[in-house]
């Protein structure tokens, strides 16, 4: 999926902002940009994800806030 090959490499160019650490792991925010198909307009969001021990990701939030 797109939106999840965009967050793993921005993931790991280390465009991301941390947000909470705690005993779940530590979460992450990440940037997204789409483009809508039918107006051609570029769209930015938030997405929130967990990072995991082994640096694995996933997707926790996929609407943060724009």
């Amino acid at each position: 999926m797109l939106f999840e090959q965009q967050a793993q490499k921005q993931y790991e160019l280390g465009e991301y902002e941390l947000v909470i650490l705690d005993k779940y792991g530590q979460r992450i925010n990440i940037i997204i940009t789409l483009k809508n198909k039918n107006t051609g307009e570029t769209i930015k969001f938030y997405s929130g994800w967990m990072v995991y021990p082994d640096g694995r990701i996933d997707l926790a939030t996929p609407y943060g806030r724009k």
